[in-house]
């Protein structure tokens, strides 16, 4: 499995994730860490599986920002918002960074982009009596294909930034799904693990039988903490941080997060 798409954290270090936060918390009383700050402030929101408050982990994207920086002995604070309120907030300093999201040169220009955390694939959904298929990015021109508010999709851009496909935007990946199982969208982009979830966790089965995932794949997506630029610690944070994600893929303490997570496949085929 390549290198971001396997920041998995181990079962066994899982467990051992408490116990760790504790010693964290203990020795910062008492000798510290040394460095400018001991807490790291971040927005997020609900995004299963990689987001959300109620999930094991709180999803196994912000677990594995929690590790890194627990590595690095920096407790960590997430705050879950509307993902736009989420953003701005990081983006104006009132947090030190947002978990996760995928680059954007416009949100470059305030935010600072760590190594990528994990690696996604944004795939299409249509329902099961369509005679959708394609092969390029041009083909799907064709077709009345629904997005969500806010998500970038960078493999349908130009160089110039600008969509190559026609797209109608809805407020979520579910209202989406919803959209497509009455025809008012024909297509649907989506990041497969987020649609998996969906599709298992907000439909009936029946539902579910009218939905089909083109085997194909748009393209591999990578996603990112990202960090204020306004904040006074943006620079150590984020060295920190990355610090953090190299040392636990050096000792390979990410293997079989997906599983602790309630997410059992990989993204290799």
């Amino acid at each position: 499995m390549r290198q971001v798409g396997s920041l998995l954290l181990s079962l066994s270090f899982a467990r051992r994730l408490g116990y760790r936060t504790l010693l964290m918390l203990v020795l910062f009383m008492g000798v510290g860490v040394g460095a400018q700050t001991s807490q790291v402030t971040i927005t997020t929101g609900e995004w299963p599986p990689y987001n959300g408050k109620k999930l094991p982990g709180e999803g196994f994207a912000n677990a594995i920002v929690r590790a890194a920086f627990c590595e690095m002995g920096i407790e960590v604070r997430f705050g879950y918002f509307p993902w736009s309120r989420a953003l701005k907030l990081a983006a104006d300093g009132s947090w030190d960074a947002s978990a996760i999201w995928a680059f954007s040169e416009s949100r470059s220009r305030e935010l600072y982009y760590s190594v990528p955390i994990v690696e996604g694939q944004d795939v299409l959904y249509y329902q099961v009596n369509t005679d959708f298929d394609w092969q390029t990015i041009g083909d799907l021109r064709r077709w009345k294909v629904g997005g969500t508010i806010g998500y970038s999709y960078p493999a349908l851009k130009d160089e110039a930034g600008t969509m190559v496909v026609p797209m109608e935007r809805a407020p979520s990946d579910l209202l989406n799904f919803r959209k497509l199982l009455a025809g008012r969208i024909e297509v649907f982009v989506a990041d497969r693990r987020v649609g998996e979830h969906l599709l298992a966790h907000s439909f009936t089965a029946a539902e579910r039988a009218q939905i089909k995932q083109h085997p194909k794949i748009i393209s591999p997506i990578q996603y990112y903490l990202v960090f204020s630029k306004r904040s006074p610690h943006a620079t150590f944070l984020l060295e920190t941080f990355n610090e953090g994600i190299a040392r636990l893929q050096a000792r390979d303490d990410f293997s079989g997060f997906l599983v602790l997570s309630g997410v059992s496949e990989t993204l290799d085929p």
